[in-house]
């Protein structure tokens, strides 16, 4: 949930992503309230595929917004099952996103969920965590599509 752009900070000089929730959403307490638990899970984590949250809070633009370690790989979390059990991010693979999925039990070994010739990307939940929505440009220009999720029996 939230737009993620890549940045510059510049009094520590390095490059940050930043995770921002969109404004249309900012007066929705629901969408806050995920938005935060995203963050303090986020948080949580120690894993080299994801990175490491650095700061949340609403700054300049009031929007709500969560600033996260940048790096030349850009895994970013893009969506958070709601049993909290699966974390999907998206990385760059062979010139084109991919989706990954990062199950948050077990041995928490990471696995390309969609991945094609064509950029695959912001991937999210369905609230029953039977269907995973995500962008694609596989049409020719961006679209969303919706592919079921099996994961929850894994």
């Amino acid at each position: 949930m939230g737009e993620v752009y890549r940045a510059r900070d510049t009094r520590l000089d390095r490059t940050v992503a930043i995770k921002i929730l969109p404004l249309h959403l900012s007066d929705n307490p629901e969408a806050k309230q995920r938005f935060d638990r995203e963050a303090r899970a986020i948080s949580s984590l120690n894993h080299p595929n994801i990175c490491t949250l650095h700061d949340i809070g609403h700054h300049g633009s009031g929007a709500e917004e969560v600033l996260l370690e940048g790096s030349d790989q850009l895994r970013y979390p893009t969506g958070w099952s709601p049993d909290g059990k699966f974390l999907t991010y998206r990385e760059p693979q062979q010139g084109v996103w991919a989706v990954w999925m990062l199950p948050l039990t077990g041995e928490r070994k990471p696995y390309a969920f969609l991945h094609s010739q064509f950029g695959q990307s912001y991937a999210v939940f369905s609230p029953d965590s039977k269907w995973v929505t995500y962008c694609s440009n596989e049409s020719g220009e961006f679209k969303v599509y919706v592919v079921p999720f099996p994961g929850s029996g894994r």
